[in-house]
């Protein structure tokens, strides 16, 4: 009778322990999710703190100036280069490019001096 309530005692610290280490991984693991989470925030907070940075400066306004309102320096030649307009929509959602840009009559093979010929004479 009294290995009986040994071994019933027995049993019953083994499913006590075996519930503390069970409660003890989950804990750590959320801990170590919480942690990797905090980090990614905490990157994510100096992306945006160098932005904001980054808005504020001379360059950033000279730049949106140029793009966006087309303004130019004094003395500045501007040379604009037609886009079509499927592209600059790919360009401005920044999705990728499905095909790349070819030139009229691309498909034919062409040799370098060829093609030093042609940019130089504009053809």
């Amino acid at each position: 009778m009294a290995k009986v309530v040994y071994f019933m005692a027995l049993g019953y610290f083994v499913y006590l322990i075996y519930g503390a280490v069970t409660s003890n991984y989950r804990t750590t693991q959320k801990i170590s999710s919480l942690k990797a989470e905090i980090d990614l925030l905490n990157s994510e907070k100096a992306y945006i703190a160098d932005l904001n940075d980054y808005y504020v400066t001379n360059t950033y306004k000279e730049l949106e100036a140029r793009r966006k309102l087309g303004m130019k320096k004094p003395d500045e030649k501007v040379i604009r280069i037609p886009i079509d307009p499927a592209r600059l929509s790919q360009i401005e959602k920044r999705e990728t490019v499905s095909q790349p840009i070819q030139a009229p009559g691309a498909n034919e093979p062409m040799g370098n001096p060829e093609k030093w010929l042609r940019f130089i004479l504009k053809i």
